[in-house]
Parts: structure tokens; sequence; C-alpha cells
């Protein structure tokens, strides 16, 4: 098992822009609380970690590059935080932390 992303680590979710998540993404607020769940079915990413908010709307992944970090962790659940949401004219994205 890899080394654990270390807590406050900053990194950009992954997919906020499929399935209508940029509407998700432009209703969080900085300093919102965000849950990282593991998936174990992913047929893409064998570690993936979804990012959804407190309320279990999903926004996205955790970086694959990083999904395996995130998951030594320990925790099939981990909290997060929003540090950013970047606003252009067409798309949201957004910034968090473990």
């Amino acid at each position: 098992m890899s080394k654990p992303l270390p807590f406050g680590s900053l990194f950009a979710v992954a997919g906020v822009s499929m399935d209508g998540r940029q509407e998700v993404a432009g209703r969080l607020n900085v300093d919102d609380v965000l849950h990282f769940v593991c998936v174990d079915d992913n047929e893409f990413d064998q570690f993936a970690v979804e990012i959804r908010t407190s309320s279990g709307e999903m926004l996205g992944f955790v970086p694959k590059a990083l999904t395996e970090r995130v998951r030594a962790h320990g925790a099939p659940v981990l909290d997060g935080v929003v540090c950013a949401v970047l606003d252009s004219y067409e798309t949201t994205g957004l910034r968090v932390a473990v």
C-alpha cells in the first residue's frame, strides 16, 4: 500500500464536468465539507474514490494518480473540504483538500 497523502493536500476534482456535476459544484462554497467514498467496483481505477457533497450529491473523483494514497488513510469514508470554486464563463472547477 502507498504512503498516505498528507492531510491538507490540495488537488483538483476529476470528472466535475460530467453528468450535470457543474451545477452541483456551482452551489458549493469554500469550507463546505465533502465526503470521499471508496468505490471497489470502478472499471477505470481499482482504487477509485468518489467525492460527494455532505448531502450525498456526486461531484467527481479523486484524480487517479492520488487514489491509492487517499485510500491509505484506512477509512472507507474520509472527509475533505472545498478550498476553491473556480468559475469561468463555461465551467466550474473545484480544488479540495483531504
